[in-house]
């Protein structure tokens, strides 16, 4: 994948989202990434969720960060899952500590995650008008807290979600796309995809020919 190596070099983040008030939806099928495009977390970015924890469990956000680095050298799956990261942090903490970790984790990104407003009300508008959706996510929280997440910001309607600790693919790196188009029997130009990465919301779903929009929530 040479193009992706260039594209970094050339500078990704060179490449600037767009407001949600320049969307315009012209399929009938539409994708969208779940954190920071439908749903934010009152924390700021993800990894303040373990800041969070440390303040409780002191040095707990730096072994979270070495788990999840070395359950990714070990895996030869695309993507992780959150218990093989806290497998690694049984070694540190103990089998029965790490799991009451493990559920302070989840428990803290429940109570952090709440609707992307703006764009909630993009997507109801979307369902209003008979679109079919789907939820894709590159993330490592399994599929029925991704669930909760959803249900607790009020997201409902769509007709399936896509996480990638699920299907062992990911949207950075496509797979987890060619899934969606595959078992939906989709082309490619029948799907918009919208959300906020650079790379696997936009470069790497644009390759395939899905639509794709870059979303950045504006600050007003």
């Amino acid at each position: 994948m040479s193009w992706l190596k260039e594209t970094a070099k050339s500078g990704i983040s060179m490449i600037i989202g767009k407001s949600i008030d320049n969307l315009v939806v012209n399929t009938d099928f539409v994708s969208f990434d779940i954190f920071d495009t439908l749903i934010l977390r009152k924390c700021g970015k993800p990894g303040m969720i373990f800041h969070l924890i440390d303040e409780i469990y002191a040095g707990f956000a730096e072994q979270r960060a070495t788990a999840n680095s070395d359950a990714r050298k070990l895996s030869d799956m695309e993507e992780i899952t959150l218990d093989e990261i806290y497998s690694l942090l049984a070694n540190v903490y103990g089998k029965e500590q790490a799991e009451k970790l493990k559920e302070l984790e989840i428990k803290t990104e429940l109570s952090q995650c709440v609707p992307n407003g703006e764009m909630l009300q993009y997507y109801n508008e979307l369902l209003s008008d008979g679109k079919r959706i789907f939820l894709i996510s590159d993330m490592y929280l399994p599929s029925d807290v991704i669930r909760q997440i959803l249900e607790k910001c009020g997201i409902r309607g769509y007709e399936k979600l896509y996480v990638s600790s699920e299907y062992r693919k990911t949207k950075r790196s496509g797979s987890l796309f060619d899934l969606v188009l595959s078992e939906q029997s989709l082309k490619p130009e029948n799907l918009t995809h919208i959300g906020d990465h650079p790379l696997a919301d936009y470069l790497i779903p644009g390759r395939k020919r899905i639509h794709t929009f870059l979303y950045k929530k504006m600050t007003k």
